[in-house]
């Protein structure tokens, strides 16, 4: 395991905020040549991959994820009790506000620090920090970003029109099986690392509420680019990369992405 984020998002940012992520997920740990570019969401810059392949598996993975997580709150919508008990709208009407605080110096430090990284891919290669470490399988557990002051981002969904999903993107690699008595070997895709971005998908029932919602996902986001950074500069970050044996497109590894909306894997 490598990284896990929390995004809390509505519907106008939740195509543009995953967009946005798995960009920048793919630009730390594609290893082949690379033509670097920058993505804008709610003022935050991050780094992107400028390549057909790369953008359409984005599109379609996020776009999936989308309409099963729609579904999935237009379903409970139309099971929603026509009477809620008087209580829980009280409750939920007299929750305080809180006030998020800019990310002015974070996303400075964000950009500054992946400007260096695609400065040095268009030189002409990957940046110093990502050759291959021989790590093998080691799986890394780092500290998760989480989104404040915007939905409770707690995995589980409530009422409230918020679903929880997980996008999952696999890193593998191909080894070869042994042969035994009752199978022939073969190749396998044994998988080194996996990044991870839950999703509540929230409904802001004011304009202030959706100011507040978007400004805590321009600083998850900013937090979240320089968890990337961080990560794959460190040894652990370095060391969980297989030896690299083929320099063959733009990813040396396959790549398989996962998604679950309410704990089922959507087909």
């Amino acid at each position: 395991m490598a990284l896990t984020f929390d995004l809390v998002v509505d519907r106008q940012t939740a195509r543009d905020a995953l967009r946005a992520l798995l960009h920048s997920i793919f630009f730390h740990r594609l290893f082949g040549v690379v033509k670097p570019t920058t993505i804008d969401c709610l003022d935050v810059t991050v780094p992107a991959v400028k390549d057909a392949e790369t953008e359409a598996l984005v599109d379609e993975t996020v776009d999936r994820f989308l309409r099963a997580l729609n579904a999935a709150t237009n379903t409970s919508a139309t099971t929603t009790p026509t009477n809620p008990p008087t209580h829980a709208a009280s409750t939920a009407a007299n929750v305080a506000t809180t006030t998020i605080s800019t990310a002015t110096h974070a996303m400075a430090t964000v950009g500054a620090t992946t400007g260096a990284a695609m400065a040095a891919l268009a030189r002409g290669g990957v940046p110093a920090f990502i050759g291959g470490g021989g790590g093998g399988n080691n799986a890394v557990a780092a500290t998760t970003p989480t989104t404040a002051g915007a939905g409770n981002g707690n995995g589980n969904g409530n009422g409230n029109g918020k679903k929880d999903g997980e996008i999952e993107v696999h890193f593998a690699e191909k080894k070869q099986k042994k042969a035994t008595w009752f199978n022939s070997g073969g190749e396998a895709k044994i998988p080194w690392e996996t990044w991870t971005i839950k999703v509540t998908l929230d409904q802001p029932q004011s304009t202030q509420d959706r100011e507040i919602l978007q400004d805590a996902l321009a600083t998850s986001l900013s937090k979240a680019v320089m968890a990337m950074v961080d990560y794959t500069v460190s040894e652990r970050g370095r060391g969980a990369i297989p030896v690299i044996s083929t320099a063959t497109g733009i990813s040396p590894f396959p790549i398989h992405t996962v998604l679950r909306v309410k704990g089922q894997v959507v087909p």
